[in-house]
């Protein structure tokens, strides 16, 4: 009986907790200017046999969660933008390309941190297996300064004969070693993804 009227009051106690929102947090409009697409971009690369891979129709959105500033039972919460991106898809080996701002807010102090910039390429393998190419993180407040130091930036760099500015080369890792992946990404403020190195020495270039 001792047991029953416990658990009678524990769901008593929960059914009348009323959660409230604390605050909404939003990305700032300067920490999504580093992503310059606004969606509905097409994304056009020729690699080294002529060949061309385009991406339609990129689509940008954002991710809105409730995040409560205790883990379980009833507290109140914050309304957080976690992310924003934007993602192109191609017929290209069922690939897709995303540019992701992740907005780095711990829930349990109310903190917010500086959000960071992430790129991704994807593409389909034998058995609908997915290969993921994931590339460097950066802050997005500095993200010239932490390129700088970690030797992936370039004042100037000549793509196929085309000359660019303020290159970020970021290093790409992939799960499996043993795959094809796109070990380098190349991407400007002005320009957006300007092209990608492969593995096995083939180069993707933007066609402007």
């Amino acid at each position: 009986m001792k047991t029953l009227t416990f658990v009678l009051l524990v769901f008593a106690l929960a059914s009348c907790c009323k959660s409230k929102q604390k605050d909404i947090i939003r990305l700032s409009q300067s920490d999504l200017s580093v992503n310059l697409y606004t969606g509905n971009e097409t994304l056009e690369f020729i690699d080294d046999s002529s060949q061309i891979i385009t991406y339609n129709s990129g689509v940008r959105s954002s991710t809105m969660e409730e995040l409560g500033e205790c883990y379980g039972g009833c507290c109140d919460y914050y309304l957080v933008e976690t992310s924003n991106n934007t993602h192109f898809e191609s017929e290209y080996l069922q690939s897709n390309l995303e540019i992701t701002i992740t907005n780095q807010f711990y829930r349990y102090t109310g903190k917010q941190f500086v959000p960071i910039l992430s790129f991704t390429w994807a593409y389909k393998e034998v058995y609908e297996n997915t290969t993921y190419s994931n590339y460097a993180i950066l802050p997005v407040d500095s993200i010239e300064v932490v390129a700088t130091n970690q030797e992936i930036f370039k004042d100037s760099l000549i793509i196929r004969n085309t000359m660019y500015y303020q290159v970020f080369t970021l290093p790409g890792i992939c799960s499996g070693e043993d795959r094809l992946f796109a070990d380098t990404l190349f991407y400007t403020k002005t320009d957006g993804i300007i092209g990608l190195k492969f593995t096995d020495g083939n180069l993707w270039s933007l066609i402007n």
